[in-house]
């Protein structure tokens, strides 16, 4: 199956050092290569969520963020549609080491079809190369009831500024049900509404 994400919108606002409150929305074709070719098109739910930096990043220990998301079916297009409230709840830890970048995140995902959770993982390298080019790779998978997907990739990311990036991004499963390969090509603009000092 091949996908085309349209620009999508994610708005992020600060409650306060540690909180942050934040909503997406997806616009997208997806095609799936059965007997016929088939396309479906149209919003994904929208998804809104919460950040909470629990713990700050210090020199011997990493910082520690929980996260949860909502993704509501009845705000979706027909094609995109889910059966239940599919919510993501997840624990990430953040440390930085000179021009290394380390990550690991674990939780339970449901996907919107299945009342059952998964549980998700994933693991990330980063590496600066430059001050604007970084080089990483991640492990990340599902596990529930049925065969586990585990998956791996390698990133190459150009940061132009804080508010605009373009990604390129490849990959390889590493289980049955996971894709056999894949490749993505993404890049992100984003804005800031912060007010400047005597505006």
């Amino acid at each position: 199956m091949s996908a085309t994400v349209y620009p999508n919108l994610a708005i992020r606002y600060g409650i306060s050092k540690r909180l942050e409150i934040n909503t997406e929305l997806s616009f997208l074709s997806a095609t799936g290569k059965t007997s016929f070719k088939q396309t479906a098109t149209g919003f994904e739910p929208v998804m809104p969520g919460i950040n909470y930096l629990l713990l700050d990043e210090t020199a011997n220990a990493p910082a520690i963020i929980l996260t949860a998301q909502a993704a509501l079916p009845f705000l979706a297009s027909k094609n995109f549609t889910a059966s239940y409230l599919a919510p993501t709840l997840q624990a990430n830890f953040q440390k930085t080491i000179k021009k290394w970048g380390l990550g690991i995140s674990a939780g339970a995902f449901w996907d919107g079809f299945n009342p059952k959770a998964s549980f998700i993982y994933n693991a990330t390298v980063a590496y600066n190369c430059t001050d604007k080019w970084v080089v990483s790779s991640e492990l990340f998978g599902f596990i529930n009831s049925g065969t586990p997907q585990h998956n791996m990739d390698i990133n190459l990311a150009y940061q132009k500024s804080k508010y605009f990036q373009l990604r390129c991004t490849g990959g390889i499963g590493l289980s049955s049900a996971a894709h056999k390969s894949y490749f993505a090509i993404n890049g992100s603009r984003a804005f800031s509404l912060k007010r400047k000092q005597g505006a």
